[in-house]
């Protein structure tokens, strides 16, 4: 920048014409005197709107004075003009590129926010389908419990039933029971035979009611279990009623009397044995062993100590 009084001895008189035609110039600068407010003072004034107006024109304005430039104080004019045009420029730039920054850090934030939204929901997705998972299996052993308890439950209320049933077949079933043997002569005292007396004893007919009879003279011989007669046409077989009787006899192979006579004098016995074959009305077959010897005197029979069992007690055994 120049001074006032080095501006107007150098360029005022250059460019008075100009000024005439243009400015308004004060009365008392036509002597060639300088404003007394800018006669001792350096001017030094931002450009105001009026210099931006006139900004190419070889003057500027310091208030309402106009100011000659020099050339150097022109080009530093430019100069600062357009530094402060960059600065403009990069502080636009600059408040461009923290925008974008914002922008970016923003989207970053809300990215990593939405990843985590999305982690979180896909943990609460995994805990809620573990949750379902095990909240199935639960549900699958809880099922299986029960079936498992409903089979048992079922069994125990089978086996009840099969129990409750086979008591009440027991109690209302027949039982046909040997109870006594008879010695009968016959022919004139010249054969004897040997009669089982037997009797049901329960509470329902027996049915099919069969026996077989035979004799041995030893004991060790007589075998462990009697065959039933079968289904030949010649057999008979009886219903016997609750409380009926029935026997069977060795009528078909009778003894001659001289000949069983000696043995009990002897002191020898003869065993009579057998088996009575009979069906309950619940469709359940059953037989009954039986085991008798003469008295000596044959006026009584004896129990044997073998062969006396029953369908019953061989079940117990198993």
């Amino acid at each position: 920048m120049v001074s006032a009084p080095e501006l107007y001895s150098q360029k005022f008189y250059a460019y008075k014409p100009f000024f005439a035609a243009f400015l308004p110039l004060p009365v008392e600068w036509s002597g060639g005197t300088l404003p007394p407010h800018i006669a001792d003072n350096e001017v030094s004034v931002p450009l105001s709107e009026e210099n931006k107006k006139h900004e190419n024109a070889p003057f500027h304005y310091e208030g309402n004075t106009p100011v000659f430039d020099l050339k150097s104080e022109r080009e530093d004019r430019e100069r600062a003009a357009q530094k402060e045009k960059e600065d403009t420029y990069k502080n636009k730039q600059l408040s461009i590129q923290r925008s974008t920054l914002t922008t970016q850090v923003a989207l970053v934030a809300f990215g990593l926010i939405g990843a985590a939204i999305s982690m979180y929901q896909s943990h609460i997705s995994r805990v809620s389908a573990e949750a379902a998972l095990e909240a199935a299996n639960v549900a699958q052993r809880t099922l299986c419990e029960t079936q498992r308890s409903n089979r048992e439950q079922a069994a125990i209320s089978k086996t009840s039933l099969e129990a409750t049933v086979e008591n009440f077949h027991q109690e209302q079933r027949a039982w046909v029971v040997p109870f006594d043997m008879s010695t009968e002569k016959i022919e004139d005292g010249k054969k004897v035979i040997f009669k089982v007396l037997y009797k049901n004893t329960g509470r329902t007919p027996a049915l099919h009611v069969d026996g077989v009879i035979a004799r041995n003279p030893a004991l060790g011989k007589i075998p462990y279990r009697d065959k039933s007669k079968g289904k030949a046409k010649d057999i008979g077989k009886m219903l016997l009623a609750p409380d009926g009787g029935g026997n069977t006899s060795t009528i078909d192979n009778p003894l001659p009397t001289g000949l069983i006579e000696p043995l009990m004098r002897n002191g020898l016995k003869l065993y009579i044995f057998g088996t009575i074959f009979y069906e309950d009305i619940f469709g359940k077959k059953h037989w009954t062993q039986f085991c008798f010897y003469p008295s000596r005197n044959m006026d009584a029979s004896l129990p044997c100590p073998i062969h006396n069992e029953t369908d019953d007690t061989q079940q117990q055994k198993k």
